[in-house]
Order: C-alpha cells, then structure tokens, then sequence
C-alpha cells in the first residue's frame, strides 16, 4: 500500500471534518468550543470514575446534617466539606450558591493551612451602650478577601446575684443586635451546666458560630459602602439576670471572636494560572476555564468539592500564529502538515484534587486524585 495514503487516511481520522489545507484551529468558534469543552468534561468524569475505583456512578443518598468527622485532623479537608455543608444551608434558605474560588481548598499541590485573627468587643456609643446589652467587633476589611473557616465567640459568665441552686443547666444564646435595641436572627445556642456558686469571680464559655454568617454581612457591607461592623448579643440568662459580661463591664471579662482563616485565593507554590475567556478571539494556545459541576451532572455521590475548575487547553499551534519560522527547503509541504496536524494545544503541566465521595456501600472516602486540574498550555 502506499506510504503517503496511509498518512492521508490517519489525519483524517485524527481531525476528522478539517481541509487538508487550513491552518485554522478547528474548535475557536464559540459553538465548537462548546462541543469541545463537553467532550473534553466527559473525559474527565470518565477518568475520574476509573481513578476513583468506580465501576459506575454510585447512586447514594447523603444526609448533610449527620456527616461523620471526615478528615477532621486536615483543617483543608475539614474546611472543603464545611463550605459543602455551608453551600447545602443556602439552598435550603433558597439564597443563591457563593461564586468563590476554593481551589486552594481542593487542589492537591496546595499547602495552605489556616491562620487565626481576635477581634475585642467594643461597647456601643452612650447612651446605647448603656441602655442595652451589646457587643460591637470592629472587623478588618481585609477579610472580605479571606475564606472564613471556623468563627468562636468567647464570653465570661459571672456569679448570678440570687443563687438557687449550685449545679444550674443554663443556656447560652447569641444574637445579632442593632442599634436601635431590637434583636435580630439567633446565631448559636450552647447547652451547659454551669456550677454558679464556683468561687472564681467568671467562667469563661466558648461557642461556636457560622462563619458563613460573618461573611455574608461582610459582602452586604461592601455592597452598600459600609464599614465592617458586626454587633452581637449574649445572654445566659438566670432568674431575669443576664450572667454574661458585657463590653461596658471592663477589658478583663470582654468578649472577643476568634475567626481561622484561609487566604483567597491562597496559592502560595504557584501564581493564578493566565486564563483567557471565550469569546475575546483569541487563537493562540491558550487556558481556559472548565467548571466540573458535580451536582449538574448528577454526581450526589461526591460529598466536597461540588465543582471544580479542571481547566482546557485550546487554540491555534500552527507556526505563523505561534511565531514559528515557517520551512522553505525541501519538504516544506510536509512540515506544513506536521505544522498544522500534529502540534496540537495541549496541557503541560497538571495537578490533582482532593475528592471527598461516598461508595454504594456508604463508606466514605478523602482521596487525592493526580492530573485533573491543567495548570499551562503548550503545543507539541
């Protein structure tokens, strides 16, 4: 058989539908770009699926509220589920998903680990301060760009005035309060027994709060050109006292939040990769965004992260729009062809992310997943 059709027949079935001739690349329209990307996120669930050890899709039930402690000794584990978790309340509240970047959560290469910041209440102006029980934290705006991973209110309860019995069950309730007195949306409620009549002067209490909270105030705050001030409210009540130190009470029983936080977008091993946008008539070589949406494609196995950004490589590797000599001696037409058909815009380099996925069987895994994620583009 002859060497040149054989040539002639594999090209064809390796571009299929492309001239011979055209050094064009064949997927910049946007509606191929578009068949493209979907064929290229069917790709990667099918390698995902295999790299998981997954026959098939599992076709499981998650109950969000009664997750077991995966991963709790990873604080970027720990973190990724929580944002799951956050993300599910918001849908239930029907409040749009948050467009924030996690990757330096699930990609594998990352090694961030969160740093924790104090803010001290701060009594409100007179006569407010005097009239009510408030807390003001005076946040930094710098945490509008940080991922809030765990918020904890601390407070000191005193000694009730009237003591009825020594081993008291109190509750401890924390709100969100303005200015004006009213009480807003209850933030936590903490169940303890408490021996009122300890002789030490307070008895510190720590509660947890949500740090989506703290976040979403800090977004509408920036919205509407505000500073970044949170007011709260803490009660322990016992017998119509209130047995939490207030702000006004002095620096040694004050209330404080203690928030951990995650940089954003946190790549400290790599700058954000130089991504370009369909539709810019770009023909080079180039990356581009690829959102795997787990839950759209009906994923509801894969616990953390909902989606990602694999990222595509695509454009034109033909040597003018590469700034390539272009061959005149001998066998240019070859070249030419090679040029135009076997430089194909590839990724180059590439990094995993961590899945967090239950089995048909309910176990739960944390696995760490390699080539999944295309960090740079190249032609070859």
């Amino acid at each position: 058989m002859n060497t040149s059709f054989i040539w002639v027949v594999m090209l064809f079935i390796i571009m299929p539908g492309i001239p011979a001739g055209s050094s064009r690349c064949h997927t910049c329209e946007m509606d191929k770009f578009d068949q493209y990307k979907m064929f290229r996120q069917n790709q990667i669930l099918n390698d995902l699926l295999k790299k998981l050890e997954l026959a098939a899709k599992p076709n499981v039930t998650i109950d969000y509220d009664n997750l077991p402690p995966i991963g709790r000794q990873n604080p970027r584990i720990r973190a990724l589920i929580e944002q799951t978790i956050r993300e599910k309340k918001r849908s239930k509240r029907s409040l749009p998903s948050l467009d924030m970047d996690m990757s330096h959560l699930y990609e594998t290469d990352s090694q961030t680990v969160p740093t924790s910041t104090f803010f001290v209440a701060e009594p409100a102006p007179w006569p407010v301060g005097e009239a009510i029980d408030i807390s003001i934290f005076r946040l930094n705006k710098s945490l509008r760009r940080k991922y809030i991973y765990t918020a904890t209110l601390h407070v000191y309860m005193k000694r009730p005035i009237i003591l009825r019995l020594s081993e008291q069950p109190v509750t401890l309730n924390v709100y969100q309060r303005y200015m004006n007195g009213s009480i807003g949306d209850k933030l936590a409620t903490k169940y303890l027994t408490e021996d009122l009549d300890d002789k030490r002067i307070i008895a510190p209490i720590s509660v947890k709060l949500d740090g989506q909270d703290f976040q979403t105030w800090l977004e509408e705050q920036e919205r509407h050109g505000r500073e970044p001030v949170v007011a709260l409210y803490a009660e322990v009540m016992y017998d119509g006292e209130n047995l939490v130190y207030q702000p006004r009470d002095g620096s040694a029983t004050n209330q404080y939040l203690e928030f951990e936080i995650f940089d954003m977008p946190g790549r400290s091993r790599r700058s954000t990769p130089n991504v370009c946008h369909a539709g810019q008539n770009e023909t080079k070589c180039c990356l581009y965004d690829l959102i795997i949406d787990f839950e759209k494609v009906g994923w509801e196995f894969v616990i953390a992260p909902k989606r990602y950004n694999a990222y595509i490589c695509n454009g034109d590797c033909n040597a003018q729009s590469q700034g390539m000599p272009l061959v005149s001696t001998h066998g240019s037409m070859t070249a030419k062809t090679q040029t135009d058909f076997f430089q194909c815009c590839h990724p180059k380099d590439y990094t995993g992310v961590t899945i967090v996925y239950v089995t048909e069987s309910n176990q739960i895994w944390v696995k760490e997943v390699p080539g999944m994620v295309a960090r740079k583009c190249g032609c070859a």
